[in-house]
């Protein structure tokens, strides 16, 4: 059987696809909210911990843009 192409527009064209999407979607969506949220409040707390620290650690870790070569010639 063949599916014209109007019938098959008209039946998504409601949201017949999508929001069967969208509900199965919601419970993994939620948990994945809860999952974020929980990550930054450690990141909040690692930060009150270790932030005193980490701020000597970053000035301590300053690029060297020392030369890389000499200007000198040697001759041989």
């Amino acid at each position: 059987m063949r599916v014209n192409e109007s019938d098959r527009l008209a039946a998504i064209t409601g949201g017949g696809t999508v929001i069967a999407q969208a509900a199965s979607k919601a419970v993994a969506a939620s948990r994945a909210r809860f999952a974020v949220s929980s990550v930054w409040a450690a990141a909040a707390a690692s930060q009150q911990t270790y932030g005193a620290t980490a701020e000597i650690i970053d000035a301590d870790e300053e690029p060297s843009h020392g030369a890389l070569v000499s200007s000198e010639i040697t001759v041989l």
